[in-house]
């Protein structure tokens, strides 16, 4: 079964990475990108630069 294009992921992922480096919130990434929330906490969880809460 075709998925789309080759580079569809990777500028959604791109999309949701710039939104979240803009400080938006997850829901709002997830919006901007067409990627699901959960994504974006992934993403933002991964972030080095991102400062522990405790």
């Amino acid at each position: 079964m075709p998925r789309g294009p080759t580079g569809t992921l990777a500028q959604a992922r791109r999309r949701m990475a710039e939104a979240l480096e803009q400080g938006a919130t997850a829901d709002a990434a997830a919006r901007a990108s067409g990627l699901t929330r959960r994504t974006a906490y992934r993403m933002r969880k991964k972030d080095p630069r991102q400062l522990p809460l405790l």
